[in-house]
Parts: C-alpha cells; sequence; structure tokens
C-alpha cells in the first residue's frame, strides 16, 4: 500500500494504506479503463467498499492500527462520492447534504480516528470562547468583573507591560471559565450560581460553549477508544 500528502483544513497529514483503485481512479478515462482491467469501477462507493472489506478482515484479525487507516479511506470515499454526485446541482443541495457532515467529522475528528486533531479544536474553540468572553464580560467569586472594552483605544497600554501582563491571565482565566462549562458541577473551584449567565443572549453563548466543546469531548472519547482497544 501507498500514502499520499493530504490536508484536512489547516492540518496536514499522510493518509496511509492506499488501495491501487484509490490512487489511479482521477486517471481514468474511458480509453485507460479497460487497460488497467477496470471496466466496471465507475465510482468512488465502490472504493469505499473495497475498504470496508479490508476494514472488516483486518478487525477480525486485531490488526486495529491497519484496519482504522482503511476505514478512514473508506469514508474519505464516501465523502468524495458525495462531491462527485452533486457536480451540476444547486447550492442549497450541496449545503443541507451529508457531504459537509462528513466533512467536518474528517477535520474536526479524523473520522474518529484523530483524538489528537479533536484536543487540538477542543483547545482552539476555548481560545475562541475565552475571547468573546472576556470582551462579553464574566465573573469570578473573589474577583471584579473582567470585561475588556475592544470598542475604547488607550495608546498608552501599548507599551504598559503590567496591563499587557493581566490581559493575558484574564484571557487564561476566560478561557478556564468556557472549559468549566463542560465539566461535572463537583469539579469546578466555585459555585455554579455565581458564573450564571444574565440574559438570554448570555445564555445563547454559555449554550454554544457547552455544546461545542462538549462535541470536541465526545471526539476524543470516540478516538481514544478506538486506539486503545488495540492493547
Amino acid at each position: 500500500y501507498s500514502q499520499v500528502r493530504d490536508r484536512a483544513l489547516f492540518i496536514k497529514y499522510d493518509r496511509k494504506n492506499l488501495i491501487f483503485e484509490d490512487e489511479i481512479y482521477d486517471k481514468l478515462n474511458d480509453e485507460n479503463r479497460k487497460e488497467f482491467g477496470l471496466e466496471d469501477l465507475t465510482n468512488r462507493q465502490e472504493i469505499a467498499s473495497l475498504y470496508r472489506r479490508m476494514k472488516t478482515a483486518l478487525d477480525n484479525t486485531k490488526d486495529y492500527e491497519q484496519s482504522g487507516w482503511f476505514y478512514f479511506n473508506e469514508l474519505e470515499m464516501k465523502r468524495l462520492a458525495m462531491i462527485d454526485e452533486q457536480k451540476g446541482k444547486s447550492f442549497w443541495t450541496k449545503l443541507f447534504s451529508k457531504r459537509f457532515i462528513y466533512y467536518w467529522y474528517k477535520v474536526l475528528a479524523g473520522y474518529g480516528e484523530k483524538p489528537l486533531w479533536s484536543l487540538l479544536w477542543l483547545l482552539i474553540w476555548a481560545g475562541i470562547f475565552g475571547v468573546i468572553h472576556i470582551i462579553n464580560g464574566f465573573e469570578i467569586p473573589g474577583s471584579d468583573i473582567i470585561n475588556y472594552d475592544i470598542g475604547v483605544t488607550n495608546w498608552q497600554h501599548l507599551t504598559d507591560i503590567e496591563y499587557w501582563g493581566n490581559l493575558l491571565w484574564d484571557y487564561f482565566r476566560a478561557v478556564l471559565y468556557s472549559i468549566f462549562y463542560i465539566l461535572p458541577k463537583s469539579y469546578i473551584p466555585f459555585i455554579r450560581s455565581d458564573v450564571e449567565p444574565a440574559d438570554i443572549w448570555d445564555m445563547l453563548l454559555m449554550f454554544c460553549n457547552s455544546v461545542v466543546l462538549l462535541i470536541m469531548l465526545i471526539f476524543i472519547g470516540i478516538g481514544l477508544k478506538r486506539h486503545f482497544r488495540r492493547f
């Protein structure tokens, strides 16, 4: 089997265990199909089926590490098959198809085979929500309300080392604040009622915060479960 350099959004990786049909598919045309003996290979769904058979065979022999790549390639072929099938169709048809679910499942979790990708995205999303919280404002018991107004420019802060130090510390606490919402109540180092959202917009923000980070946590769990079964 061979491998090819690929990308999932900004994450570069080597897609391994490619079979011949996968490698040659984009080069096939009506003239050379017979030359390669692939007259019946008409779409990527058939390649996905080949990967599924190999994955099943390796699962039966408990070679989970190799079967994981065949599973990855199977779903990748299904995603690419959907793209091929939807060529020429309307934007809305493409938007509400399963291809986007497959795409984001690949990007965020490597089809459930890349827990480190999911951990990276968990940290990225926690950082993004941290920025939102520090601008929107939040309160931690024993501290003042932390709120930075980006609409107010104070040029003296550009050279104020203490200001930047406080900003970084407050941002770190904002990231922790976003992560605390996906932890069980007993693990939170302050009373839950002290950090409840103040209005409907805050409720929506915390709902999105919790759902997105929980999805990343679930993806990490799925990936770890698949890796741990190999030992």
